[in-house]
């Protein structure tokens, strides 16, 4: 497909016009709307870490190459009740954050601290390893634990609208999310725990620094003397989606 806005045209045989802000979008209202116009064919690409080693017959039926770098998505807050995380934000840069240095929110970084391949954490975002949706997402292990949920943006009547989903229910499948094609992924949010909760991440592999996981296990939970409360306890590589193990919690 091409670029939408290099040639001023569409991807080639649809004949349709379009412009340079097409192409890369400099407004949430913008990217919204070339994903309702092109549906399952729209592709939004932040880091392209996604791309890499694919063969190109796997994106034979994509008709838009949507630039999300210019939606001013990449951004780390702590906010009163809660962690919000901008989906173009790269992993690199959670793990450099003050905010998931130490306390609650550790474990997010303990964990993409184990993806020691600088050149991938820095193109990454965090966005782009949710929708990805893979069983073996490292983050998606800690963000289930943490009780993260996305937060997903679409223009259906001419306004922005958002609407949240708990991670645990927001993916379907390998490679499959409850994210309608017009719906773009905008933010990540971490609810604050409460006191004494802390969280640890576990990742077992061939060489656990570089390949993808065998097995990934995450646990949280609140410190009361010798019991752990409000505990949360997920998986990664052990079934079709990453999952929260509810039984054991």
């Amino acid at each position: 497909p091409q670029h939408l806005g290099q040639s001023g045209r569409g991807p080639a045989g649809d004949g349709g016009q379009f412009g340079d802000a097409d192409a890369v979008p400099t407004d949430l209202g913008q990217a919204c709307r070339i994903l309702a116009e092109h549906g399952d064919g729209a592709v939004p690409v932040a880091g392209g870490t996604f791309f890499m080693g694919h063969r190109d017959e796997l994106f034979s039926d994509v008709t838009a190459i949507v630039n999300l770098k210019h939606l001013g998505l990449s951004y780390i807050r702590l906010e009163s009740d809660r962690l919000r995380l901008g989906a173009t934000t790269t992993l690199g840069e959670i793990l450099r954050s003050t905010v998931t240095a130490s306390g609650p929110f550790r474990v997010l970084a303990e964990t993409i601290r184990e993806l020691n391949i600088p050149e991938v954490r820095n193109a990454a975002t965090i966005g782009g390893n949710v929708c990805n949706a893979s069983p073996a997402g490292d983050t998606l292990v800690p963000l289930l634990v943490l009780d993260a949920e996305a937060e997903l943006a679409s223009k259906p009547d001419g306004a922005v609208n958002t609407r949240r989903v708990p991670l645990f229910e927001f993916f379907a499948g390998p490679g499959r999310t409850v994210r309608r094609p017009d719906e773009l992924l905008v933010a990540i949010r971490v609810p604050l725990p409460p006191a004494g909760r802390f969280g640890r991440f576990f990742k077992f592999g061939t060489r656990p620094a570089l390949d993808i996981s065998a097995i990934s296990i995450g646990i949280a939970g609140v410190r009361d003397g010798p019991v752990l409360r409000d505990v949360r306890v997920a998986f990664g590589a052990v079934a079709p989606v990453p999952m929260r193990a509810v039984a054991t919690e």
